[in-house]
């Protein structure tokens, strides 16, 4: 491990992490921030490359076995230095900068579908939080893969990527640049049925619904939930019921509930 002290904010070594809170000026760079001694961890294991870490002098004892025999600087730093050079009130011990990769297009997957095939598609969910919540949740139930449309909240923005636990780094997730066109193929090509999750008008309950051998659900933002053009796409519309107390679940709890049920199928 090549452990390299900082000690000031103005270090040029260090100039990418003082970006770190400005999404758009890492993306120019072609990189991504995970924070967090787990979350760094995990970019360490997966096969993303690394750029570089940076850690308070305690959780670079921790990290030692991940970053041995590596190439790597690690800058290490004491708490109130790290929490300058992000920006902003930060305690997790680390950083790391993650090297981008484009994700595949849908059509990359659609040929080696398996019989079962349990995908979660998302038009449109733009809120980070709820994003990176599905993605979790997505992995956490073994699902095939996730496609994200083409308005969707990019998946390596630092609090999707935080909230998800690193999902992104495993997870098959492709990215659509037309997604009707991408669905129509995978309902006329490759026998996807494709299934909303709605509040109302719907043609199934969830508690009674078998879901296809090969199914999408489709789940739309917690404000305004799937739009007309995704919804006619849909071979069906199912709903979970709910008590007359509240109007709707958040998105995320949403689709935890109906992965739990679908993958059981």
């Amino acid at each position: 491990m090549n452990t390299i002290p900082i000690l000031s904010i103005d270090d040029p070594r260090i100039a990418l992490f003082r970006e770190v809170k400005e999404s758009a000026l890492l993306n120019k760079h072609g990189l991504f921030v995970a924070e967090g001694e787990h979350l760094v961890r995990r970019l360490l294991n997966s096969s993303y490359e690394t750029h570089s870490v940076l850690v308070e002098e305690a959780c670079a004892v921790k990290l030692a076995a991940d970053t041995a025999g590596r190439d790597l600087p690690v800058y290490t730093v004491d708490q109130k230095l790290i929490r300058l050079i992000a920006g902003y009130d930060f305690n997790r011990g680390a950083l790391a900068l993650g090297v981008r990769r484009a994700l595949p297009f849908p059509d990359r997957w659609m040929p080696s579908l398996n019989e079962k095939t349990l995908l979660v598609i998302c038009p449109e969910i733009n809120d980070a939080e709820n994003l990176g919540a599905i993605l979790r949740t997505a992995a956490a139930f073994g699902v095939t893969g996730v496609i994200l449309g083409e308005r969707c909240r990019d998946p390596f923005y630092r609090r999707t990527l935080r909230v998800s636990m690193g999902a992104v780094f495993t997870l098959p997730i492709a990215q659509s640049m037309d997604l009707a066109m991408d669905l129509q193929r995978l309902r006329k090509d490759h026998g996807v049925s494709l299934i909303a999750t709605v509040l109302h008008d719907a043609t199934a309950s969830l508690p009674a619904y078998a879901p296809p051998r090969r199914c999408g659900l489709l789940f739309g933002t917690e404000s305004q939930g799937l739009g007309s053009e995704w919804l006619s796409l849909c071979d069906e519309r199912v709903t979970l019921p709910i008590s007359q107390r509240t109007d709707s679940l958040n998105v995320a709890v949403a689709a935890g509930i109906f992965l739990y049920h679908c993958s059981r199928f």
